[in-house]
Parts: structure tokens; C-alpha cells; sequence
């Protein structure tokens, strides 16, 4: 820091003014010491001036920081995306198929049962048939037998 005081000007000033000599200096080494420990406007100006330019420097370093960290966060996001992508279309693919081969199971089951129900109606039409002609032999056997009974009678 810098004090742009001057003791001995100051010395003389006290002198002319009919301060003594030993008191003049004793004064001027106390306003020394004073004035030492004190900032003057120039001394905060550059300070002032140092701190902005460390400050600018370390803003910086900063975004340059922040943007190596935000690209290395956009390469690996994209990397994850990439990632998972593919597990979702393999996944997509895996139950594509599962739902494939469910779908032939599920037909080859029904046209099994389909066949069965058309056996079991072409049976039907077989024990229909067969019924009817019980059923036909046995009236006509009643009425024989009716007639025989009436006969007899």
C-alpha cells in the first residue's frame, strides 16, 4: 500500500508553525505510523481492480469446467439412450415373437377343438339317425304287437 506521506515535509510545516523540533518529529513518526496502517483510495481502486480481474478468471475457469461437465453429461446420457433403445426393441422383438408362437399355439388348439365339436355333431347325426330308426322299428313293432294283442283278443 502505498502512503504518500512525507515526514519530514511535515516536520518542517510543524517547525514554521513554532511547533519545537523534538515534538515536531515525534508527531510526524506517530502520523507515520498511523497513516501506515491506513488504505488510501488508490490503494482500494487497485485491489478493487485485482479482486474483478480474479473474479472474471475464475468465472472462466468455471464455465469452461461446466462445460466440459455438461458434454461429458449429454455424451453419456445419449450413450444411455443408445443403450436403451436397443434393450427396449430387443424386448420388443422378444415379445413379438412370445405373442407369435402364442397365436399358433392358441390356433392349433382351437382348430383341435373345432375338429372335435365336428366330430362330435357328425356322431350326433349318426345317434340321431340311429334313434330314429329305434325308434321307427319300435312303433312299428308296437303296432304289430297291438295288432297281434287285438287279434288275440
Amino acid at each position: 500500500m502505498t502512503n504518500p506521506f512525507n515526514a519530514n515535509q511535515y516536520i518542517e510545516r510543524l517547525e514554521k508553525a513554532g511547533v519545537p523540533s523534538g515534538q515536531a518529529a515525534v508527531h510526524a513518526s506517530a502520523l507515520s505510523d498511523a497513516l501506515g496502517e491506513t488504505v488510501c483510495a488508490k490503494d482500494l481502486q487497485q485491489m478493487e481492480n485485482n479482486l474483478r480481474k480474479e473474479i472474471h478468471q475464475v468465472e472462466g475457469r468455471l464455465n469452461e469446467r461446466i462445460d466440459i461437465v455438461r458434454t461429458d453429461i449429454n455424451v453419456r446420457m445419449e450413450a444411455q439412450g443408445i443403450t436403451l433403445n436397443a434393450r427396449i426393441d430387443k424386448l420388443d422383438t422378444t415379445l413379438h415373437a412370445t405373442f407369435d408362437a402364442a397365436k399358433v399355439t392358441l390356433n392349433a388348439r382351437i382348430d383341435k377343438v373345432e375338429t372335435g365339436i365336428q366330430e362330435v355333431r357328425g356322431e350326433l347325426l349318426v345317434h340321431r339317425w340311429a334313434l330314429g330308426i329305434i325308434a321307427a322299428f319300435t312303433m312299428s313293432n308296437t303296432a304289430m304287437l297291438w295288432r297281434l294283442f287285438e287279434r288275440l283278443t
